[in-house]
């Protein structure tokens, strides 16, 4: 997999959690807290920060600006997960008492490096109430072991056990950091891709740079050609979700004519799942940005129909916004609105 293959190395290899790097880069084996929270999104870095929190404490030549090397022992071991002394579980498939229970006991067994062991809780706030009160006595009780508890659910993980750890927040990744990975990811592997689907994967990502990495590699693998451009996304468009690719492809000439009944058949055929309605409705927007684009080359003096394209894209530009939700009404508005517009 794409993410596994390109997931950082080295702390300065993290794509944009600031807070996230300069934790890293500050501790080290005596001054690492003993309880940690990463809290944030799916996708955004929370295992591969423990995993280089666990190298930063096992690394035998650490780099002058707080960073790990990468080739010794301690990281190799860390990377390849040979090592006793870093331990992950999946609190989604091991969330139960007994679990922690089990856990308990594999920690009196003494590290192997002498250092600090790290135990890595992935899906925290899938532990039950009887395995959060366990792993509370736990942390309690000792304190050779560091614990870090990642976590989509910051709200969900006690207060018991959130006032006795540090706490480190995770951003969605932004739109130009996803472009800037998926591009560097895509060269890597040998290919070209335009911007305007890089702006798809990363609009449909949603702030994940896992994610945006799975949906490149689906497009890699079903790609004809080493360039990728617009134009192939009819045949991607499965890969992308625009599962109704034919929405887009009747809007495209519609709106570029102003066609009253074809734009009511489009603004008829949207779905109602918002997943799936919301990189058709990116898409069309980038499209109705290109047609006015090219179309104020030509016209000096913005006509009626100029003005409704403008009231469309701006109508939809608030409705993509960020954490904005879409609703298949909403997007219906906006087209309405443009066609009243442009038929006023």
């Amino acid at each position: 997999m794409l993410y596994n293959k390109y997931r950082p190395k080295k702390i300065a290899d993290l794509v944009g959690q600031d807070a996230a790097k300069t934790f890293l880069s500050k501790i080290d084996a005596d001054s690492v807290p003993h309880t940690i929270i990463f809290y944030g999104p799916s996708g955004t870095g929370k295992t591969t920060a423990a995993r280089l929190l666990a190298k930063k404490i096992h690394c035998e030549n650490p780099t002058s600006d707080g960073d790990v090397c990468g080739v010794c022992y301690g990281c190799q071991s860390v990377e390849n997960g040979t090592t006793l002394d870093y331990m992950e579980i999946d609190a989604t498939s091991s969330g139960g008492v007994n679990d922690i229970r089990e856990l308990k006991d594999r920690l009196l067994l003494t590290t192997l490096s002498g250092k600090p062991r790290i135990v890595y809780i992935d899906e925290a706030h899938n532990l039950s109430k009887q395995a959060f009160d366990a792993l509370l006595k736990i942390l309690e009780e000792e304190s050779s072991n560091i614990f870090v508890l990642a976590t989509t659910e910051q709200q969900k993980v006690p207060k018991t056990i959130r006032t006795r750890s540090f706490e480190v927040s995770f951003l969605p990744a932004t739109k130009e950091d996803i472009v800037a990975l998926v591009k560097r990811v895509a060269v890597e592997e040998g290919y070209s891709i335009d911007d305007k689907v890089l702006g798809m994967i990363a609009f449909i990502a949603e702030g994940s740079y896992r994610r945006a990495l799975v949906l490149l590699e689906d497009v890699l693998m079903h790609a004809k050609t080493k360039t990728i451009t617009e134009d192939d996304l009819e045949d991607l468009g499965h890969i992308l979700s625009v599962e109704e690719i034919d929405i887009i492809n009747a809007f495209k000439p519609a709106f570029f004519k102003g066609d009253w009944g074809e734009l009511m058949n489009v603004a008829k055929k949207l779905p109602t799942d918002d997943k799936k309605l919301r990189p058709i409705a990116y898409h069309m927007y980038n499209l109705a940005i290109s047609i006015v684009t090219n179309a104020s080359k030509k016209v000096q003096t913005p006509r009626k129909i100029d003005k409704a394209r403008f009231r469309f894209i701006s109508t939809l530009s608030e409705a993509l916004m960020p954490n904005q939700a879409i609703t298949k009404p909403a997007l219906v508005k906006a087209i309405v609105d443009f066609l009243l517009e442009m038929y006023r």
